[in-house]
């Protein structure tokens, strides 16, 4: 638990003091490009630890060599890293590796090319938005840990009575139409439900063509 974390487990316990409970809105399909996780993703390329954790589509062709899956593709920056010059034309590789021998500086605009240039899976087109790959047991047990944490609380186990527990009541999941592998998605929740079956789930569905949002258990 962070400071910030505490701030807001100290405004559950006051909440349920005054017996409010406390639902929370949760994205279920996707994760920051900010995370630790993707950014060491585009750092690594497909040898991270968490290239599996998204849908990396150019990633899928992996095995068939390189100027299959990083193709190099023109390029107009000022940058040497990873350039070459073809037919009179800068080019770079789609994907190019970031290392500690760089500076903080070209390791940043290193980010920022293999984000704009690497082809993966984000909410409605969004890079900033990158789906979450449930069919990778280690992806799908970091989010139901993270919401865990919340139904849990600081303490660490569910209490029987609301003015004693510091943890969560409900959670809303938001953009439950956009998640990769609903399945996987479904036994996440289903372990979660596991720990407090008194824990309330709802989710939120935005259709297609329709401005209309529906709740429902």
């Amino acid at each position: 638990f962070t400071e910030s974390d505490m701030v807001f487990n100290d405004f559950i316990k006051e909440a349920h003091k005054n017996g409010i409970r406390v639902v929370v809105e949760i994205t279920a399909s996707y994760i920051s490009s900010d995370s630790l996780q993707f950014k060491d993703v585009l750092k690594n390329g497909p040898t991270s630890f968490y290239a599996d954790w998204f849908i990396m589509k150019d990633w899928k062709n992996k095995d068939k060599g390189e100027d299959i899956w990083n193709p190099y593709v023109i390029y107009d920056g000022n940058e040497n890293i990873g350039v070459m010059e073809k037919d009179g034309q800068k080019m770079r590789r789609k994907w190019v590796q970031a290392t500690g021998a760089m500076t903080e500086q070209q390791q940043d605009e290193i980010f920022e090319w293999n984000k704009s240039n690497v082809e993966y899976s984000g909410i409605s087109g969004q890079t900033g938005l990158v789906k979450i790959n449930y069919a990778n047991r280690d992806a799908a047990n970091y989010i139901k840990n993270s919401i865990l944490k919340w139904v849990k609380g600081y303490n660490g186990k569910i209490e029987e009575k609301l003015e004693e527990s510091d943890g969560i009541d409900g959670i809303k999941f938001m953009s439950v139409e956009e998640v990769e592998n609903k399945t996987a998605f479904r036994k996440v929740i289903k372990e979660v439900k596991t720990v407090n079956k008194e824990l309330y789930i709802s989710a939120e569905t935005i259709y297609e063509n329709r401005n209309i949002a529906a709740s429902g258990n």
